[in-house]
């Protein structure tokens, strides 16, 4: 009974810490289980507003020698029994890429830790949407820095 009790006390206690102080930048990769060698730099930014919590994220990967970018709005939802963030991509709002490359969503599971006073989000990534095949993979993030809120940034309209 002791070791439910604490397990349910830290499990309440990482996922408070995880609502109160997401905000900044995390950055690290993701990789497709498919293609072992396939590396894509990632980012996901929290920024807080006055209506809540803003989350930005960035890819990176260079495709036949070119570089890639592509920058989306995502939503947050917070998995209590599971004690893990889930983070969709929703629209994407900034890319240089090509025309005929399709919009892949991701929904990124992630479990966060704190280890030596360094924070991680750790964890798996899937299509958002399920009817298309973008792959999956696994997703290792690390927070850099606390990011002030950017006045230029409008958030789209619902």
């Amino acid at each position: 009974m002791k070791n439910i009790i604490l397990s349910a006390l830290l499990m309440s206690i990482s996922l408070n810490a995880i609502a109160q102080d997401l905000t900044g930048v995390w950055k690290g990769s993701f990789n497709e289980s498919d293609s072992p060698h396939t590396f894509n730099s990632f980012e996901i930014e929290f920024i807080k507003r006055d209506s809540g919590i803003v989350l930005l994220t960035k890819t990176y990967f260079i495709f036949q020698g070119k570089k890639y970018f592509t920058v989306c709005i995502a939503k947050m939802k917070i998995d209590k029994q599971r004690n893990t963030l889930v983070i969709t991509e929703e629209d994407r709002i900034n890319s240089n890429f090509p025309k005929w490359f399709s919009n892949c969503f991701q929904k990124h599971t992630l479990f966060y830790s704190k280890r030596n006073g360094k924070e991680f989000l750790k964890g798996n990534w899937e299509t958002a949407d399920k009817s298309m095949n973008c792959g999956k993979g696994t997703t290792e993030l690390e927070k850099e820095s606390a990011v002030a809120p950017n006045p230029e940034f409008k958030s789209p309209k619902n």
